[in-house]
């Protein structure tokens, strides 16, 4: 059963690694992200005011970069290193309020920009 709960914690890891990836990229090319924050609906359709957007969304991003990589690591070494099973809940709860307000947020901002 660890070993389940080590590969998602693997996958979460990668997740959180792609998150950097994409902030990395939104504050290169100044484009919002269509795997992060878009849908393929929502990509197509024209942005009020770009930069007001990518303002509010890109710290977002960078929230969910660092709390899913934190906690994917810390996934990994509780499953595979060393049993932490307290600090390992208590990011898992922390990842999934961080991964809700980021939905919640998102969306706002989704439906205030985007026509």
């Amino acid at each position: 059963m660890d070993n389940m709960f080590g590969a998602i914690g693997v996958i979460i890891l990668a997740c959180g690694i792609y998150c950097f990836y994409a902030f990395i990229k939104m504050k290169r090319t100044g484009e919002p992200s269509d795997v992060i924050l878009l849908n393929k609906n929502d990509a197509s359709r024209p942005c009020k005011d770009k930069a007001a957007f990518m303002a509010k969304t890109t710290p977002l991003v960078l929230m969910l970069a660092v709390v899913t990589t934190l906690y994917g690591v810390i996934d990994v070494v509780n499953s595979y290193v060393y049993p932490m099973d307290v600090v390992d809940m208590v990011l898992g709860i922390v990842f999934f309020i961080v991964l809700i307000v980021y939905m919640v947020l998102t969306q706002k901002y989704k439906r205030e920009y985007y026509i």
